[in-house]
């Protein structure tokens, strides 16, 4: 453990003895009622043990406290179907099924899963979909279906189900993509074993900034992301109608008086599982205090890393950021704040100073994870990772996807320092509260270097990932929640210029206990994406 940084390892959970529950007039609980999640618990209070408490200081470390105990989280059952590269002479690709014990190929032999093509199977194991080039659109691509067997074989070549589309992805067993038509980008998706193609919006016109969406079928609902060069649009809605109502926008403005562009690609987003809060990720500028030197690194309010006074006198810098939205108050976002809690406990009253409530407006709740490290910013411009640097609350320069929700009402997802301290970057597994908005890490390499003595027992002449230290790539939750599978260094590695690359499974309780590799892949093997099946 490097002693610069404070211990942000695994937390336990807290296990509380408290008085009996207690509703407030608006059916949520009080402080000592019983609860599963923090969405339960009166505004300001937070869900730990099961029971509602008072949250401890917002400084992304829990107060377990002497006697707190882990929380136990029995083992689940679950398939993972994968796609693996094979790294021989020439390079060979599989989708491939893991269940237990067993670990098959998909694919039929006659159909390629290798870039730029793709094979995925639906989230019910019933539809194995795959890519082709289209022969007459250039940079659009057909999308093919064919029916898995009880059997678990892929019965024929399949049929045509869409094509000339581009950015296909397989959510659930719902096919999603965009297609030009009349000079618009659309985004559509259409479940699989059914005929009808839904619309979902309007990405953009061709040739100008192409938005993105996401849809989660579990609670029926979808976001598009539209954008200009330094503000972002999200657009939410239900499944089944056209997604056009606005409720919020992500603005840069201030951070500069020149052109410049901050969004753009796909957005790494998430809803929790009973439809309550909607997160999603941008590395983009945020606003703080007021200040009185536009375009200056040297004004005196801006003290934060990287800051400078932006163009509408606001300290303002590039950060790696969570939004959180409530759904049920989203309307009230852009709204005007008379004091800090207007908001309500997830989002937040954005004022310059502590005298401008007048102009104060409702925001997305934010965690803010550090400063990337490209492009420089300060005065003179620096690296995120020496800016950065010793500063624990600042640590990450990335944030990854996927996001995901787990039954706590915690939002999973992966942090990373991608700096030059370690042979590999320093990635941790990590949860965010969507209302004190604090994280805590459950998994990580604590700040170690890559070494394979570390990931093999000499004397029984075999892997044992007891100590090893890996890099983590993404980590996505089980159907239950109990656990997190995550793609991380494959302990066979011998070379630490090879941890960051070759990738193999592995899992972890969602209490951060009982890690496993659970793909036993030789290095001449390494995984490349993965989606989790129920058993």
């Amino acid at each position: 453990m490097n002693s610069r940084w404070p211990v942000l390892g695994r937390v336990a959970l807290l296990v509380a003895v408290l008085g009996a529950a207690a509703c407030s007039d608006d059916g949520r609980t009080k402080s000592g009622g019983s609860c599963e999640n923090a969405s339960e618990c009166k505004d300001d209070l937070v869900c730990q043990g099961n029971v509602c408490v008072e949250p401890t200081p917002n400084n992304n470390e829990v107060d377990a406290g002497p006697d707190a105990v882990e929380q136990p989280i029995e083992p689940e059952d679950y398939r993972i179907s994968y796609s693996l590269e094979k790294i021989t002479t020439p390079k060979t690709y599989e989708l491939r099924l893991l269940s237990g014990d067993s670990d098959i190929k998909l694919n039929p032999d006659n159909v390629s899963c290798g870039p730029p093509q793709e094979c995925m199977v639906s989230l019910d194991l019933k539809h194995f979909v795959y890519t082709r080039d289209n022969a007459d659109s250039v940079g659009t691509l057909d999308v093919y279906v064919a029916t898995i067997t009880d059997e678990m074989v892929v019965d024929g070549d399949g049929e045509l189900l869409v094509s000339s589309v581009r950015g296909p992805r397989l959510v659930d067993n719902h096919l999603t993509y965009s297609r030009t038509e009349n000079n618009l980008i659309k985004a559509f998706y259409r479940v699989l074993g059914t005929a009808d193609e839904v619309f979902i919006a309007n990405l953009a016109a061709v040739g100008s900034s192409e938005g993105t969406w996401f849809i989660d079928p579990k609670v029926n609902k979808g976001v598009v992301y539209l954008h200009d060069l330094q503000t972002m649009d999200v657009f939410v809605g239900d499944l089944g109608r056209p997604i056009t109502n606005k409720v919020f926008t992500v603005n840069s403005e201030n951070f500069q008086d020149i052109s410049g562009s901050y969004f753009g690609g796909y957005v790494p987003t998430a809803f929790s599982a009973d439809g309550k809060y909607l997160s999603f990720l941008t590395t983009a500028p945020n606003d703080y205090a007021r200040c009185q030197m536009p375009n200056s690194y040297d004004a005196p309010e801006c003290t934060g890393p990287g800051q400078k006074c932006g163009r509408f006198k606001r300290c303002t810098a590039q950060e790696v950021t969570l939004h959180f939205i409530e759904i049920a108050r989203m309307a009230e976002l852009d709204d005007e704040c008379i004091d800090a809690t207007a908001c309500g406990s997830v989002h937040h009253c954005d004022a310059a100073s502590d005298t401008e409530y007048d102009t104060a407006r409702c925001i997305a709740g934010r965690t803010v994870f550090g400063l990337p490290k490209s492009p420089y910013q300060g005065s003179p411009a620096t690296e995120g990772c020496v800016l950065t640097h010793e500063n624990p609350a600042y640590q990450y320069t990335d944030l990854r996807g996927p996001l995901g929700f787990g039954p706590d009402g915690k939002l999973y997802a992966v942090a990373a320092r991608r700096c030059d301290e370690l042979n590999i970057e320093k990635t941790d597994i990590i949860r965010v509260d969507p209302v004190t908005r604090a994280y805590e890490v459950v998994w990580g390499n604590d700040w170690k270097d890559y070494a394979d003595g570390n990931c093999y027992d000499d004397q029984n002449r075999r892997v044992d990932v007891t100590n090893c230290v890996v890099q983590v790539r993404n980590a996505q939750l089980s159907p239950q929640g109990k656990e997190l599978v995550f793609l991380a260094t494959n302990p066979n590695v011998t070379d630490p210029g090879l941890a960051g690359s070759t990738m193999d499974l592995w899992s972890v309780r969602r209490n951060g206990l009982a890690h496993d590799w659970i793909g036993k892949h030789s290095i001449i093997n390494t995984v490349q994406a993965y989606t989790i099946h129920p058993q």
